[in-house]
């Protein structure tokens, strides 16, 4: 249950600098300081566009908290890589007068992990925006640096991916959720078009750190025709876009009210999957294709490939053999013999987002009522119907990134 209140942004502020050292030092006594490198503050928070709503009793905080946590060895990678989901709850814990929606996610790696970071959009922010809690200052100027135009195709498209796993976690909402899970689920709905953004302007090359610079940038560009971002995103998507931007940075129910997003959360997450479902056709057309791509869409076999993360056998093979350790004998068993050889070509990530990208295509061009294929050995979902599918795949893929499924 939840009540209106009024607080302002310093209100949040002032706490939320005390938690992050909080955090950080909770981190460090944890793992101990002769054998942590540095606590690295990411994401909307590193950048001060975290989501919080202020006007509920308790406050309710949308954003995740993401923390690069860097050790000095294998072992304690290995270790504490087990137990990051541990962390982030004692992180949680430590500012009870806030309502987690979203999670602190304690991110595992060593040293030279960040010297191998790729060219994504949250590495480029991570750059730029992070911020050092714990260790020496010299941590960030491990992570290379990268410009815009330095972002491949294809992780545009996995982050349109990843967005459409978590997209198919909403599809089981109610009607209208109440209380704090109304501003939840519109937060999510908000992301969907977040993402949408940063994957435009990393194909087009102009990438820009903060989400309304990135409104701004691609809300002018419908106006020209011929700009990469402007074929990527039409007038109305981008429309969109402004407006569920300016909700996630300051969420409310005026927010909402405002840019026509307090309609009937059905409306709005049908509208959000027909918008992401085309973007991400256009999106990996262009990233199989290049300029053609826009012009006739790939086959769905280049389609499906132009998400995967690079990498050799042996590394996937690595991964596989780290995915199926957390599953039971018996169904890693069953996974490992229906993907044969295919373990070599696919990270257990890239399976996953493929097989959201195919269940939203479902859903939209055939709608939920229509049974779906069950893919080989039940992964990374066992259901025939849509809805339990979406939420399987859904929840497979909240474990999988973040080491726990969302509550």
């Amino acid at each position: 249950m939840t009540r209106t209140v009024t607080r302002s942004r310093d209100w949040w502020q002032q706490r939320s600098s005390a938690f992050l050292d909080s955090c950080a030092l909770l981190i460090e006594d944890r793992i101990g300081a002769n054998r942590l490198g540095g606590v690295v503050l990411c994401g909307s928070f590193a950048s001060g566009d975290e989501s919080i709503v202020l006007e509920t009793e308790p406050p309710i905080l949308l954003s995740d908290v993401d923390l690069a946590v860097v050790v000095d060895s294998l072992e304690d990678l290995e270790r504490w890589g087990l137990r990051r989901a541990e962390l982030g709850a004692a992180c949680e814990a430590l500012l009870p007068e806030i309502r987690f929606a979203g999670r602190v996610d304690a991110g595992i790696m060593v040293r030279r992990d960040l010297r191998a970071l790729p060219a994504r959009p949250g590495v480029l922010d991570m750059k730029s925006e992070g911020r050092v809690l714990r260790g020496s200052g010299e941590t960030l100027a491990e992570i290379p640096s990268y410009g815009a135009g330095d972002i491949p195709a294809r992780e545009a498209v996995i982050l349109v991916e990843n967005r459409i796993a978590s997209l198919l976690g909403l599809a089981g909402a109610p009607a209208e959720p109440a209380g704090g899970e109304w501003y939840r689920f519109r937060y999510e709905i908000a992301k969907t078009y977040t993402d949408i953004a940063a994957a435009a302007l990393s194909l087009a090359g102009s990438y820009r750190a903060g989400y309304a610079e990135r409104a701004r940038i691609v809300a002018a560009a419908p106006r020209d025709g011929r700009s990469l971002a402007g074929r990527l995103v039409d007038a109305p998507l981008a429309a969109r876009i402004e407006s569920w931007t300016r909700f996630k940075v300051a969420p409310s129910r005026g927010a909402a009210a405002a840019g026509g997003n307090a309609v009937a959360a059905g409306a709005l997450w049908e509208e959000a999957a027909r918008d992401i479902d085309r973007f991400l056709t256009l999106a990996a057309s262009f990233a199989a294709c290049g300029e053609e791509g826009l012009r006739r869409p790939a086959t769905a076999g280049k389609l499906a490939k132009a998400g995967r993360r690079a990498g050799g056998p042996r590394e996937r093979l690595r991964s596989w053999r780290g995915y199926l350790g957390r599953l039971g004998a018996g169904r890693a068993l069953a996974i490992a013999l229906s993907r044969g050889a295919g373990m070599l070509a696919a990270f257990p990530d890239d399976v996953i987002r493929e097989h959201a990208a195919r269940l939203l295509a479902h859903r939209v061009r055939r709608g939920a009522d229509s049974p779906v294929e069950r893919p080989p050995a039940g992964f990374p979902y066992r259901a025939s119907s849509w809805r339990e599918a979406a939420a399987e795949l859904s929840a497979a893929w909240h474990e999988n990134v973040f080491g726990r499924e969302r509550a």
